[in-house]
């Protein structure tokens, strides 16, 4: 019997327009593998799992590269707007 990972559990608030835009690709992705569903939690998980990879050591490795240098100017950008609002 596969031994199973312990999971920790996240709590994640979106905007009702995240949620649906998240929704209607999730159901997009689902047309497009020719399944009936795609969960959201399957694709947040393959997000986290990308973006904390090892950018030299996978065959994604350009990917979480270019996801980690998106998410980096993004929380620069947040904390620039919120030093320019104090």
């Amino acid at each position: 019997m596969p031994q199973q990972q312990e999971m920790s559990r996240l709590t994640l608030d979106l905007s009702r327009q995240q949620h649906r835009k998240l929704k209607a690709w999730t159901q997009q992705a689902a047309e497009s593998v020719g399944v009936v569903d795609v969960p959201m939690a399957v694709v947040l998980r393959w997000l986290v799992a990308t973006l904390t990879l090892d950018p030299r050591d996978d065959d994604y490795g350009l990917l979480a590269r270019e996801l980690q240098r998106a998410v980096l100017e993004h929380l620069r950008a947040e904390q620039s707007h919120a030093q320019d609002g104090s």
